[in-house]
């Protein structure tokens, strides 16, 4: 199996080769599959991620979700202890500035944290994942984190481009297996690769 870093590379760099005429028609592909979930359209507060360096698009699916009155919490970091607050946010357009990594979240002024066990779908994102649910992701152990400390019914879920989904991604005993992956071309049951 490869290792970790030689992973990301390799991932990191098919993903920044993507032109954004494709990122868009491959996001508007994968956001048609996770609205169509019934897990997510039963989902009333939803934890999605601000995209960042060419990952799955997912500022419409804020909008989106936002606009059909779902509550939608982001990752604000705290860099203090490296932890992840969930803020809600009502318009991404004016609540939200760059952090030190240059990815978009709350601004202070719009911090409005909610407590990790309200959250009915946590969308998940990452460098490579593999039908079982593993997951890496860049290193940071932001998410791990998170996925440990959120409610147990939680929905899980990954987003992906195609080419992110490997055989097999290296996983630890702790780490936590994710629902369902979505990808432009389909929507993967983890559960029922387990075995």
């Amino acid at each position: 199996m490869l290792e970790k870093s030689k992973i990301r590379e390799e991932i990191l760099s098919k993903r920044r080769s993507l032109r954004e005429k494709e990122l868009i028609a491959m996001s508007k592909e994968i956001q048609k599959r996770l609205f169509f979930l019934p897990e997510f359209q039963e989902s009333r507060t939803i934890s999605l991620y601000v995209d960042f360096d060419n990952e799955v698009r997912t500022k419409d699916m804020i909008k989106d979700c936002i606009d059909k009155g779902k509550r939608v919490v982001i990752p604000f970091i705290r860099s203090k202890d490296r932890a992840i607050i969930l803020s809600e946010v009502k318009d991404i357009d004016k609540e939200l500035e760059p952090s030190t990594f240059g990815i978009l979240e709350p601004a202070k002024g719009y911090l409005r944290p909610v407590p990790y066990n309200e959250i009915d779908t946590v969308v998940v994102p990452g460098v490579a994942f593999d039908a079982k649910g593993g997951r890496l992701g860049y290193g940071g152990g932001y998410y791990d984190r998170l996925l440990i400390n959120v409610n147990r019914k939680a929905h899980l879920i990954g987003l992906a481009f195609e080419f992110q989904i490997l055989k097999e991604v290296p996983q630890q005993s702790h780490d936590i297996v994710l629902e369902s992956i979505i990808t432009e071309k389909r929507i993967i049951n983890c559960f029922s690769n387990q075995n």
